[in-house]
């Protein structure tokens, strides 16, 4: 399965090169980057102050708790995880999308850095030659 979608990446870039202009790609890029801020960062947010709470409730909240707070889900019961694994989980959807917005940026730049600013100027100066 991971194979198919290193495949299936491969194929996306291929065609997001070949189809979709540099500027596109910024643009789409910079717009997924800010849903992902729109939408991730304060389900994350969400997400901590739900686990602070309910570690709190449990009387147990480790130092650095917010550092790797997935480690501590195991100290709440199941129905307390039920609670806050909903935000977490719109979270990481949020980076995800960030994540992709950012590459697709990264993707853009290095099509405006290598592809000619003008294509048929390009191709005359050839023909004087």
């Amino acid at each position: 399965m991971f194979e198919a979608g290193v495949v299936g990446a491969v194929i996306l870039f291929g065609a997001l090169v070949a189809f979709v202009s540099a500027e596109g790609l910024l643009i789409f890029g910079g717009a997924l980057v800010a849903v992902g801020f729109v939408g991730g960062i304060p389900a994350a947010f969400v997400y901590h102050v739900k686990l602070w709470r309910e570690l709190q409730r449990v009387g147990i909240v480790p130092k650095r708790w917010w550092l790797s707070p997935m480690k501590h889900h195991g100290l709440v019961d199941d129905n307390a995880q039920k609670r806050f694994t909903r935000a977490g989980s719109w979270g990481a959807v949020g980076f995800v999308v960030i994540v992709l917005g950012c590459f697709l940026v990264g993707v853009g730049l290095w099509k405006l850095r290598v592809q000619p600013e003008d294509p048929r100027a390009t191709e005359s100066s050839l023909s004087v030659l």
